[in-house]
């Protein structure tokens, strides 16, 4: 029961998370509101949701496109910065 809680605790903290930074890109939420509870769904159909968010954003917003471009190539991206920072 205990491992239950807390998996769900994990997943409402992530669908928390998602739905805030869904709203810094967009300003909106009125898709979201149309959804069911989370509570409401099973774990796999919770995380099918996280999953498909984030692969919304992914598609949808060129500033998380960028982001995940600066985590997979870090040391290339701070040099870049370095060296326009010079010129």
């Amino acid at each position: 029961m205990i491992n239950a809680d807390i998996a769900s605790q994990t997943l409402r903290s992530l669908e928390e998370r998602i739905n805030r930074v869904q709203f810094l890109l967009r300003g909106d939420q009125e898709e979201e509101s149309r959804e069911p509870p989370s509570n409401k769904l099973s774990v796999g159909a919770r995380l099918e949701r996280l999953e498909t968010s984030l692969a919304n954003l992914k598609h949808n917003s060129s500033v998380v496109q960028q982001l995940l471009q600066l985590r997979e190539h870090p040391a290339t991206s701070r040099s870049r910065q370095t060296l326009k920072g010079r010129l």
